[in-house]
């Protein structure tokens, strides 16, 4: 998904560029299911980040 030399944030843009109207949640439904994706997915985003406790 993401190419070389690009970045998190313009990979995002690319990929989410208003071809269509849909939502970024609607791109990602329509991808073939992916292990990797999923897995990356749940660390960054749904697996809650905890702020250490001082």
């Amino acid at each position: 998904m993401k190419k070389e030399r690009e970045s998190f944030t313009e990979a995002i843009l690319r990929l989410t560029e208003k071809k269509e109207r849909g939502t970024l949640l609607d791109y990602v439904r329509s991808l073939e299911p992916d292990e990797e994706f999923a897995e990356e997915l749940e660390r960054v985003v749904i697996t809650p980040r905890r702020a250490p406790r001082f």
